[in-house]
Formats: structure tokens, sequence, C-alpha cells
């Protein structure tokens, strides 16, 4: 199936970082739960380990999530998966790990497409964009991710790589030409906060055949006002909130 941002009769549910409201985010629990609340789609952070391993984590730093005050970039994979992810979010999470990259694909494969955004470390390694495209092709997962990255460089790099899959720019702020910037990055998407996204923003970029994807909206009444201009996809921590309140549109 093609990357399902385009072309839709709705505004599509984006569970960020899993179900992050509900379980400790970029971890199989919350992903396993956003599935369960009916997502159309689950969005995770990737950065790269000192051996070249493709972890799925938001933070550089492993500290908020693990209470490891290092950074991904100077540990191993074999350090990093004996560590605890999920006790910090609450005592039932205890023993939740870091996952691969590798490991949440085929886990979603069949089940539903994921977005990837690919994180830029402090120190890390530099082969970060193409260890995660060496990974989705292993997965076979190229017709079912979209990669994404504040760093538009990454975005740019990914798609020339592999253009067969969709790739996003992610920005906080009021771009000068969003047109202009996805196509500098060869980017099928726009991906802005949604305190910066207006009908106009959503009227300009579909005439240039470009999706619009925001983040992360809470709330139901703001979400209603997003999918009423045309929004493609909204990303939210209680996605189950935002389904609810589409529903009633």
């Amino acid at each position: 199936m093609p990357f399902p941002l385009k072309a839709q009769d709705r505004t599509l549910i984006l569970g960020h970082r899993g179900a992050k409201g509900y379980a400790p985010e970029n971890t199989f629990p919350s992903f396993q739960k956003a599935l369960e609340l009916g997502v159309d789609m689950i969005e995770l952070d990737v950065h790269i380990t000192r051996d070249g391993e493709i972890v799925v984590c938001h933070d550089d730093s492993l500290e908020r999530t693990t209470g490891l005050r290092k950074l991904i970039g100077e540990l191993t994979w074999e350090e990093i998966r004996k560590l605890d992810a999920g006790k910090w979010f609450g005592p039932e999470f205890a023993g939740a790990k870091i996952p691969l990259l590798e490991e949440v694909l085929s886990w979603a494969k069949g089940k539903i497409p994921v977005v990837v955004e690919i994180k830029r470390g402090f120190g890390e390694r530099e082969d970060i964009v193409e260890r995660t495209i060496e990974v989705i092709r292993a997965c076979g997962m190229e017709g079912d991710v979209e990669v994404i990255s504040f760093d538009h460089r990454f975005v740019k790099k990914a798609k020339e790589i592999a253009p067969e899959i969709a790739g996003g720019i992610l920005y906080v702020g009021t771009l000068v030409d969003p047109v202009r910037a996805a196509r500098d990055a060869h980017a099928d998407a726009l991906h802005p906060h949604f305190a910066y996204v207006d009908r106009e923003l959503v009227e300009q970029a579909h005439a240039a055949g470009l999706a619009v994807s925001t983040w992360v909206v809470n709330d139901p009444e703001t979400a209603r006002l997003l999918a009423s201009w045309g929004v493609d996809c909204i990303g939210s921590d209680y996605p189950d909130r935002v389904k609810k309140a589409l529903e009633r549109l």
C-alpha cells in the first residue's frame, strides 16, 4: 500500500510516540496501545548507537526515560538493551525496553504504517540516515513508512537514497515559503506544529501536491478546527480523544 497521507476522504490520526499519554513513549506497550485505540499510523523517533544500531528513543540522552546519564551515541546496543524504559512512567510498565527500529517495523508490518523521525543526537555517528534506510528496506516497509526530520538535510538525503520512501519536513514556525522548503528537501509532506497551521497553508500545500500532517494535538476542539481546514493527518498523545472528536464532524 502507498503511504496513506494523501488522497484520503478524512483526516487521519497518528499516535505520537505510540500512545504517549497512556504508556511509556516509544516502547512496545505504547505502540500496542495506539493500535488498540484505532490509530491510522504510529510515529516514533530514532537515534544511532555507537556500534551503528538504530534504536527507538526520542531524547539523545537516556536519563529521562531510563535514569542512566549517558548519551545513546556513547553506548552500544548491548548496553542499551539492558535498560528499563518503562518503570519511569508507572510500575506496571517496569521492564519495557528501548526497541530496535527493526523490531518495531517487523511488528508493524501488515498491521500499521509508521512515521520515522530521524533525530540528530549530540556526538552521534554521521550515517544515521543510511542505516535507517537500510533497516526500512530490510523489513520490506518502503511503502508503509514516512521518514521525517527537523534536519531537512536528513530528509533530502533519505529521498536521494530511497526516492520510493515518503519524506516530510518537520518545523516549528512560519516559513516564508513552505512549498519551496519541501521542494528543497525533495519532501512529500509538511509537518508543522499545529500552532503554525492555518487554512491558507493547507490550501497552498495541497495545490502543490503536498500533504499536511500536524502535531501534537490533544484538544478535541483544536482537532476539529484543523480537520475542517483539510489537514491530512493529526498526531496526538491521546489519539482516542482526537478520534472521538473527528467522528462528530
